[in-house]
């Protein structure tokens, strides 16, 4: 399992899963969804958008494993949600 999962250790991923979670159990699954993809987006045009191309090049800052990392957290802090608030 552990060599599934490693790269959650990586950079700064648990921030990102930390963040995702409890944007998640605050806001929701989606909310948390949004606001990873605005972080990469604002990494992304901070690199000075290297190539031209959204997510597909090394080195662009935009990554595709911090945005899945606040996904997860989201998940998790939604089914909290969703268990605690039911659909609200």
């Amino acid at each position: 399992m552990s060599k599934y999962v490693f790269w959650l250790k990586e950079n700064s991923r648990p921030y990102h899963l930390a963040a995702g979670l409890i944007i998640g159990l605050c806001f929701g699954f989606m909310t948390s969804v949004v606001a990873g993809a605005a972080a990469e987006y604002k990494d992304w045009r901070y690199a000075g958008c290297k190539g031209g191309n959204f997510g597909f090049l090394k080195g662009n800052g935009f990554d595709w494993l911090d945005l899945t990392a606040t996904a997860i957290g989201g998940i998790i802090g939604g089914i909290i949600h969703f268990i605690n608030f039911g659909g609200i």
